[in-house]
């Protein structure tokens, strides 16, 4: 199982993969929402969502990627806008420009 490392103060924190709820972007920093806690680092979300597993994680919207074993659910609205809601209660927005990854997330394994 693959580790990311985070800087605290003076302590690197070594954390599972799968232990991130979802990832997002500001500008040059990502936070990294891990339970109750968040973590900053200097990289950009294209550089992380590199090193990331397709399988487990979909970018949902152009600042947001999310582990997909932390989906809860998936609604939309009258107008079919789409909200991603995490087992963390976190609810996100699915972005218009990512929707073939959603489709693709619903249609059933085969």
């Amino acid at each position: 199982m693959k580790k990311i490392v985070f800087k605290r103060g003076n302590k690197f924190l070594f954390m599972q993969l799968d232990e991130i709820d979802f990832i997002s972007a500001d500008r040059n920093y990502i936070r990294i929402f891990i339970n109750d806690e968040s973590f900053v680092e200097r990289k950009t979300l294209k550089d992380v969502e590199a090193e990331l597993d397709d399988n487990k994680f979909v970018r949902v919207n152009k600042s947001i990627i999310i582990n997909r074993e932390r989906i809860k659910e998936i609604s939309y609205d009258n107008n079919y806008q789409y909200y991603v809601t995490l087992e963390c209660g976190k609810s996100l927005k699915w972005g218009r420009k990512y929707i073939g990854q959603l489709h693709s997330l619903l249609r059933p394994a085969r």
